[in-house]
């Protein structure tokens, strides 16, 4: 089950990857509002964050709440199971400290007024996350 978490994170991973290397001709070719963009790449980066925290949380054999949101913040539990994550530091130094603590799943329905800069921004520190995850937990 932590491999299958682990396995999402990195699917939403290259989804954004993607999705920030063609975001002028994915909104010339389907016609999008890049405002939309942005928020569904804010959206996946947040899952990104959350399915590595499950992985990390399963493998170091912790409790998952009922209710899957990294809101729940399990970054301080992962980190005192496991020290030598730097997740608080990485979290703390970002630039998009805000939009971290902001995030929640009905982001996607939201009208959250977003630029490019902070999107990439949001998505490299979820990026960080889940390569300092992977890097520290072997998963099951």
């Amino acid at each position: 089950m932590a491999i299958d978490y682990k396995k999402a994170a990195r699917r939403h991973l290259e989804t954004c990857e993607y999705m920030l290397d063609h975001l002028d001709q994915i909104g010339q070719a389907d016609n999008y509002e890049e405002s939309s963009i942005l928020i569904d790449i804010y959206y996946l980066s947040g899952y990104i964050i959350e399915c590595a925290s499950s992985f990390a949380m399963i493998s170091l054999n912790k409790q998952l709440s009922n209710i899957h949101n990294f809101q729940n913040n399990y970054i301080p539990t992962i980190q005192q199971a496991e020290p030598s994550l730097q997740l608080d530091k990485l979290i703390d130094n970002s630039k998009v400290k805000s939009l971290y603590k902001g995030w929640k799943t009905k982001v996607r329905y939201e009208a959250v007024p977003l630029n490019r800069t902070e999107v990439k921004d949001f998505f490299q520190l979820s990026d960080s996350i889940y390569k300092e995850i992977t890097r520290k937990i072997k998963g099951k």
